[in-house]
């Protein structure tokens, strides 16, 4: 099986988060930003999509190398959960002892959405934004996509056992959205009240993003088969994704098909790769990159109670950093406890 650690991933991770806190950080200073930047910055709202293609390709990895089920998901709970919960804990804290309305988060928190929040399945409830069932973090909607993959995985990994599996797995994920798109576009009033809320509710349930974790899977599964069967895998998979509608496969179907190629034939000794992913900086962010995803939030809001302009930017970054530096540090590794496995 092909368990080989790729550092161009963890910096895939370093570009893929940097993008999306520029969106949040950047948001509001898009008055002094000319289009082309504005355009530029507002694809780091893929960087969320990258993580899972990333992930459907680690995840694999993780499940080849546990003993058996049960193992698999403790060790991608310990991946997940601490830091999740260090960062819920200072958030709530922060609120609670806020002054000036800035609270907000507690006024409304039930016992059951805080359950819902702290056992990761938020995609089950149905909120205004459909962001998931509370928000704390900002971020809780895509760490219920990543838990419900974690546990559909055996099934996922079935189709792994032969390329023509992989395949059906390719077609059955734009079968999905196309069912979710007839959906929007049928029901959207009698389910949802109105076609924004409808969408917004499909494109954070864990299902539309099965093309990105079975493009990871499949990217895992065919880097180590012959070059003339990753040839004809590709040209399969691109096959069914040019062939689907425009509004199915959007984006982030070619940013898939995109990242299969790339990480089917990129190799950490190339000159360009190390260059560009494998420098110290990129892959240090790389590393950090969950505990950024988590603090970034918090650390807007966090500041934003005493700075604005440039110097909420600038202090919101540097208490980012530090913030996920200290998680990845002491936290994420494992220094805190022990046997710990971030496989």
């Amino acid at each position: 099986m092909n368990n080989t650690y790729l550092r161009f991933l963890t910096g895939l991770r370093g570009y893929s988060i940097l993008g999306v806190v520029s969106i949040h950080y950047l948001f509001s200073y898009k008055a002094y930003l000319n289009d082309f930047s504005i355009n530029l910055i507002e694809y780091g709202l893929y960087g969320v999509h990258i993580f899972f293609v990333i992930s459907g390709y680690c995840v694999a990895q993780s499940f080849v190398a546990s003993a058996n089920y049960y193992g698999f998901l403790i060790k991608r709970f310990k991946r997940i959960a601490p830091a999740y919960y260090f960062f819920v804990f200072i958030t709530l804290m922060f609120n609670y002892f806020a002054a000036d309305g800035a609270g907000h988060i507690l006024q409304n928190l039930t016992p059951l959405e805080f359950l819902k929040v702290m056992s990761f399945f938020v995609f089950w409830s149905k909120s205004e934004s459909f962001i998931g069932a509370y928000n704390i973090l900002g971020v809780e909607w895509s760490l219920g996509v990543e838990a419900f993959f974690y546990i559909c995985f055996p099934l996922l990994f079935w189709f792994s056992k032969s390329r023509f599996r992989l395949i059906a797995l390719y077609l059955l994920s734009y079968v999905v959205l196309l069912l979710f798109s007839y959906v929007i576009s049928r029901y959207n009033n009698l389910i949802f009240g109105d076609f924004i809320k409808s969408t917004l509710a499909i494109y954070h349930f864990p299902l539309a993003f099965l093309i990105n974790f079975a493009t990871g899977l499949a990217a895992w599964k065919i880097r180590s088969i012959s070059m003339q069967s990753k040839a004809l895998f590709i040209v399969a998979a691109s096959v069914i994704t040019f062939s689907m509608p425009s509004y199915v496969v959007l984006f982030n179907g070619k940013l898939c098909l995109f990242l299969l190629f790339f990480i089917v034939f990129a190799e950490d000794s190339n000159f360009i790769i190390k260059l560009l992913f494998n420098n110290f900086f990129i892959q240090m962010v790389g590393l950090m990159s969950y505990s950024i995803y988590l603090s970034h939030m918090f650390s807007i809001s966090f500041l934003s109670s005493y700075f604005g302009g440039l110097n909420l930017l600038i202090g919101s970054v540097m208490l980012t950093f530090l913030l996920s530096f200290l998680s990845y540090r002491y936290i994420e590794s494992g220094r805190l406890w022990s046997n710990r496995s971030l496989a």
